[in-house]
């Protein structure tokens, strides 16, 4: 009886084959007297192209829309033919099959298209695990689960998918035939949404008018120790902060008139899910969401730490027992002391909560010790298990005090921090530099006098609303609910923009299609997606409620709570819609400027060229020139001034060299290495 695994990717069959000691290769899977094991290499079957539906439209044409296939068809991906025939071949043939591919969403939707293109029925089973270790596939394989347990996930990966397709296409055709045809002007049921938050915060951000206040602020020591107090309210006139000022000139003592001191305790935080995770590296080392999300997939390919594509912080009780030795495996070198301060392992239900892990658990370390990781592996892996040694240790307590000084009557307030108890806080082996530290006040005693060294009438101005990070943008695509003010907030807040498998793709689109780019460790949007931005922000596509709700719905066909047939045709109606506003709209392109060249036309941006759209003027700019990308800075000094600075980075036959670019006279590039 010969039963054939098919994993997700090679590195998992690798893994599962040493456990289950299949060890005979051939092209393509490994077997032995028992088992077969093959793998795909993520998605190998997608949907088919619209022109397999109608040869029409294989061109884009405005009256064609909405394209609602009765029955989707699917089609094996070019590039991955080979690896498919040999899966398709290894199916034939099985006696049964386990369905091995990543426990998740995408992993049930891999398997099960690979097998209906495949048509032919076998038994089959799912193995279901956290993590490669061996105890884990051990396990795993002892308590095989029928595959129509997980039908109702398969469902609702196919809604997803389908939905995705019927409302990218149709809105993404109908908007660009509807700017001119010229331009790709891509439009998503996740990407459209982000790509508002990015872009409305941008312009909350340029457009934000600074307003002036003013604040006074004492320079003190006491036992030769300076700290500063501050006039306690904003003012908003100048002259009665400069009246204060003078008021105190002269004064060299001042009384402390009150103290108060408020005890605080901080909880250890919660244990990842992806998107913390990724918010947290984002914050501390600054790698975008997508290269934490494949940090994290190698760690758990090494077995290291446990599956990572989750959206639960915390653990279920059965993981009580093991939970000894996983701490003893982390807390090793520099987490040594704070393992070392664990006194009782007790297991909170702040953390092991059953109602709360829904497909996979907290991503936490395994009982595998870590070995030869790089740097961005090894910062990872110490956040993740810092945050279990976190989970076992005492709180963090804090003493916040104040002082209050009154000199000649005027109320200036002094805030500090006194950590009484480092607790959590001494696994932080990272922390944030751009955080102020919380001022150390030296112990006065109340009614003690303190010398006044200084004294200053400070401005200060009001700040804009910080530009989005990759850290602050996960946040709000997790919490979306909080940008909407109705009966649904609670049900956005738990189904947010995307899934924590999804978010990095859809930022990661948008850095493809030119329609954001990073300015230091934050996100803008530039020319074409600030144009999409206007296009597309009072069109129901844009709008964050109907993302959160489809995921909703999502999630209640995965729960068997609501019929796909239902979903299906509510998709369907919303994409008719949409096409519907589309085509009601008046578009006017604000990413054209005049052609410096025959200045007579505009400028078209193609996704590789600013192109002229005056057929007798053979003006174009292309973005990349001899193997580098030009950035949007050069292009607007090219059109300013026609040149450009030093650019570095250029691939020619002897290899790299840098150069300024400039236009000669017929408004044509040139090196420029003057």
């Amino acid at each position: 009886m010969n039963k054939l695994i098919i994993t997700e990717k090679p590195s998992v069959a690798m893994e599962i084959a040493k456990v289950l000691k299949i060890n005979q290769r051939s092209d393509g899977y490994l077997y032995n007297d028992k088992y077969t094991i093959s793998w795909a290499v993520g998605h190998l079957v997608e949907l088919a192209e619209p022109k397999v539906y109608d040869q029409t439209y294989s061109k884009w044409n405005l009256n064609d829309l909405p394209i609602i296939p009765q029955k989707v068809q699917f089609v094996v991906k070019k590039g991955t033919k080979k690896q498919f025939q040999i899966l398709k071949k290894q199916i034939l043939k099985a006696d049964s099959i386990i369905c091995a591919t990543d426990a998740g969403r995408e992993g049930e939707l891999i398997f099960r298209l690979i097998y209906r293109v495949v048509g032919k029925k076998k038994p089959i089973e799912r193995l279901w695990v956290s993590s490669l270790t061996k105890q884990a596939i051990q396990a795993g394989f002892a308590a095989l689960q029928p595959i129509s347990n997980y039908n109702n996930l398969y469902a609702a990966a196919m809604s997803r998918q389908v939905s995705d397709w019927l409302v990218g296409l149709n809105a993404t055709r109908a908007l660009t035939m509807q700017a001119g045809g010229n331009t790709l002007l891509s439009v998503g049921r996740v990407q459209t949404p982000t790509l508002r938050l990015i872009a409305e915060r941008y312009l909350a951000h340029i457009n934000f008018k600074p307003e002036p206040f003013w604040q006074p602020e004492l320079v003190m020591s006491y036992n030769n120790q300076q700290f500063k107090a501050v006039y306690f309210e904003r003012l908003n006139d100048k002259n009665k902060a400069k009246e204060i000022v003078d008021s105190l000139q002269g004064i060299t003592t001042t009384k402390l008139i009150s103290v108060t001191n408020k005890e605080r305790k901080e909880q250890p935080p919660l244990l990842y899910d992806l998107t913390g995770l990724q918010k947290k590296v984002n914050n501390l080392f600054g790698y975008s969401a997508k290269e934490t999300l494949s940090i994290a997939q190698k760690l758990y390919e090494k077995k290291y730490i446990t599956y990572p594509r989750t959206d639960s912080k915390h653990l279920t009780d059965d993981m009580k027992g093991t939970m000894k030795a996983r701490l003893q495996n982390v807390g090793v070198g520099a987490l040594q002391p704070a393992y070392e301060t664990i006194e009782k392992i007790e297991f909170s239900k702040r953390y092991f909560n059953n109602n709360k892990v829904t497909d996979h658990h907290a991503i936490i370390p395994t009982n595998e010790p870590a070995k030869t990781l790089s740097v961005k592996e090894n910062n990872v892996y110490l956040l993740i298990a810092a945050s279990l040694i976190m989970a076992f240790m005492k709180p963090c307590i804090k003493l916040l005090t104040t002082y209050n000084f009154e000199p000649n009557g005027h109320k200036f307030l002094s805030k500090g921090t006194v950590v009484l108890q480092e607790g959590w806080r001494m696994a932080e082996l990272f922390k944030n530099n751009d955080k102020e530290e919380d001022e150390l006040l030296p112990k006065v005693p109340q009614n003690e006098s303190v010398k006044i060294v200084a004294v200053k009438n400070q401005t200060k101005h009001t700040k804009a609303p910080p530009l989005l990070t990759v850290a602050t943008l996960l946040a709000l695509m997790e919490n979306a609910g909080k940008l909407v003010e109705d009966d649904d907030e609670e049900i956005l807040n738990k189904f947010g923009i995307g899934t924590p498998a999804t978010r990095a793709g859809i930022i990661d689109v948008l850095f493809k299609r030119n329609y954001i780019a990073n300015k230091g460790k934050s996100l803008i949007p530039i020319e074409t997606g600030l144009m999409l931005y206007h296009l597309t922000k009072e069109l129901y596509i844009s709008n964050i409620e109907m993302t959160g709700n489809w995921e909703y719905k999502l999630k209640q066909i995965e729960a068997g709570e609501q019929p796909v047939i239902q979903f299906k045709q509510q998709i369907e109606a919303y994409t008719k819609k949409i096409v519907d506003e589309i085509k009601a709209m008046v578009v006017q392109r604000t990413d054209m400027e005049e052609c410096p060249k025959c200045k007579q036309k505009k400028l078209l941006r193609k996704s590789k060229l600013l192109d002229c759209t005056n057929d007798g003027c053979d003006f174009q700019l292309w973005f990349t020139i001899a193997g580098k990308k030009i950035t949007a800075k050069n292009i607007k000094d090219l059109m300013n001034n026609g040149h450009t600075a030093i650019i570095k980075g250029f691939k020619g036959k002897k290899g790299k060299f840098d150069t300024a670019l400039k236009f000669d006279d017929n408004m044509k590039i040139k090196f420029n290495f003057k």
